[in-house]
């Protein structure tokens, strides 16, 4: 395939990065940097092993990152590298329990005695036998305890120390399974970062004998670290009050990030500055973010006939918006004969009507970052009966079941036009609803990567507020809401796929408001005015869409080219530039 715009923004700064030399020299010693550097010689020589490191597996996830997990390594592996997935096992998760119960979590190896820092305790690997790639689960006593995911704790300190512990025993359990050489750590988030620290602390005293590590962030969260925690598990202290002002000054190979308009975002936008990475720009001016885009978040074969995309081709995209009808009708039977409890409203709409869009829209009720309150003020403003809307809000916390009752009352006197399932949808009811709503609604706050793809994998284009990784998922038809920073990220991409939508205000103003804003409950932020100008540009692109659904010539197209948008999301090219900064990271550096 030719080389599209992100990938020339990618090979840009992978060939500008360069190895700060500094921040080593000032936190090891003259014996310790000499080690390093014989250590750089053995891993820039013949074939390395890389290990994904994850708090999140298939047993026990949250967001993403679970996900992700279960493309990358194995596209990894299928590129030609030699792979191993390195997690906690969350002993306490029920999922993890029953794997362990029916074997498919087994034992690997004797339980050892491992001493890092001040820490002393036994490790036990297990390791995933349905998994073609080798996956090793961590079992440290009193530790990875959190029964629904891996950040299921009502104390912080308790993720942070799981963290801190399972960083610093990967060396150890990579050692038990005969692999001490030619390391390529791949940390994912602030939980994993601190392999950074644990692989020098395992060279030093001879666990390893070569290592790097190089890091993702598929988002911007941190953590506070104090430093007798450090010491307590590395032995000593290091530069910067958090996880990730202390790793990225000491990481191996350029910081990534899953976007290249979220790495542009890190530094430039006013949510990020304002709030999630403010602390962080001394540390990305080291290390400035590279993004690569990832794969799809999904398989399967083109949603529409293979005539009718051939009709697409040619302009007639008459067969695609009928196909598309067959979706749309399919779904409208699935709301009609559910009966679930729970449940507010129900959508008033017969299978002979093709004139009124469904619009869809699901996902963690996470009101700082969602965006779904917006989104349905935005659609409450749109005249009674032209649009519907269908919302399954994943609730996963005390706190969003709150809004999720703010959110109902906002509804309240619309129970025809809004429904709310406040439940995640088994996999056949989630492909009916995409494939059959007329739009898929992403109005994040802010969004690292971003499941847009989804959309076209299930024939339906995309609404987004234009932030991070959905810029680089949805082409709109023009680029007027677009911040201007963010146009190179959508140069020479396909035809329309969908609308971005970004509210019109000042960077600076928003920077400062940004933090006021998240800490109202969501039922008073219309007393923001950042938050107003936020449904405002909801309203129009809403209104928008509903012109846009009743043009099937222009709808037929932007069906059509979803389709090629979507293909250009690979785990192959993700690989690919991964292995770029394996490179990178892996050949001398001179230190």
């Amino acid at each position: 395939m030719p080389a599209t715009g992100l990938d020339r923004i990618f090979t840009t700064k992978l060939h500008s990065w360069t190895l700060l030399r500094q921040p080593f020299y000032s936190q090891y010693s003259p014996v310790e940097i000499e080690k390093l550097k014989r250590s750089e010689y053995h891993l820039s020589t013949g074939r390395r092993t890389v290990a994904v490191l994850s708090m999140e597996n298939r047993f026990s996830a949250l967001g993403g990152l679970s996900t992700i997990t279960n493309f990358f390594p194995g596209a990894l592996q299928e590129a030609g590298e030699q792979v191993v997935f390195i997690t906690p096992l969350h002993r306490d998760n029920p999922a993890v329990k029953q794997a362990v119960a029916a074997g498919v979590l087994e034992q690997c190896g004797n339980t050892t005695t491992i001493k890092t820092g001040a820490m002393v305790t036994t490790l036990t690997c297990y390791r995933d036998t349905r998994n073609p790639v080798r996956s090793l689960y961590i079992d440290l006593p009193d530790y990875f305890t959190a029964v629904g995911h891996p950040y299921d704790y009502s104390d912080h300190w308790m993720l942070l120390r799981d963290s801190l512990a399972f960083c610093a025993a990967v060396p150890y359990a990579l050692r038990m399974q005969g692999i001490t050489e030619r390391i390529l750590l791949h940390a994912h988030d602030w939980e994993t970062a601190p392999a950074a620290l644990a692989a020098r602390q395992a060279l030093f005293c001879g666990i390893l004998t070569s290592a790097k590590t190089v890091l993702t962030l598929h988002n911007s969260f941190d953590s506070v670290c104090p430093r007798p925690l450090m010491e307590y598990y590395f032995g000593r202290c290091f530069n910067g009050d958090t996880i990730l002002q202390s790793c990225i000054p000491l990481l191996d190979g350029p910081l990534t990030t899953v976007s290249a308009a979220y790495a542009d975002d890190l530094r430039h936008d006013p949510l990020q500055l304002g709030i999630f990475a403010g602390h962080l720009q001394d540390a990305f001016s080291m290390n400035p973010p590279v993004g690569i885009e990832n794969g799809m978040f999904g398989t399967g074969a083109c949603p529409f006939s293979e005539k009718a995309m051939k009709a697409g081709s040619g302009g007639n995209f008459g067969p695609v918006f009928r196909e598309k009808n067959r979706y749309r009708r399919a779904f409208l039977r699935m709301l009609a004969r559910d009966r679930r409890r729970n449940t507010y409203g129900r959508l008033d709409i017969k299978e002979t009507d093709t004139a009124t869009p469904v619009f869809f829209m699901s996902g963690r009720l996470d009101s700082n970052q969602k965006g779904f309150d917006v989104v349905i003020r935005a659609f409450l403003r749109l005249a009674r009966g032209r649009a519907a809307l269908f919302f399954t809000p994943n609730l996963v916390s005390g706190r969003s079941e709150t809004d999720l009752d703010l959110l109902r009352a906002m509804c309240e006197g619309h129970g025809d036009g809004v429904t709310i399932w406040p439940f995640r949808l088994d996999e056949s009811e989630y492909a009916a609803a995409v494939r059959g709503a007329s739009f898929l609604l992403m109005p994040s706050l802010y969004e690292p990567f971003g499941a847009a793809s989804e959309g076209y994998l299930h024939a339906t284009p995309v609404i987004a507020r234009a932030t991070g990784g959905l810029v680089s998922q949805v082409v709109p038809r023009d680029g007027g809401a677009v911040p201007g920073r963010y146009r190179r990220f959508i140069a020479n991409r396909p035809g329309p796929t969908g609308i971005l939508f970004r509210e019109r205000y000042d960077d600076g103003q928003a920077r400062r408001e940004w933090r006021w804003l998240l800490d109202l409950p969501i039922d008073r932020r219309m007393e923001s005015p950042l938050y107003r100008c936020l449904v405002d540009a909801a309203a129009e692109a809403l209104t928008e869409a509903c012109g846009l659904f009743n043009d099937r010539a222009r709808y037929g197209e932007i069906l059509y080219n979803g389709q090629a948008l979507v293909n250009g999301f690979s785990w192959t090219g993700a690989c690919d530039k991964y292995r770029q900064v394996y490179d990178c990271a892996s050949r001398d550096n001179r230190l």
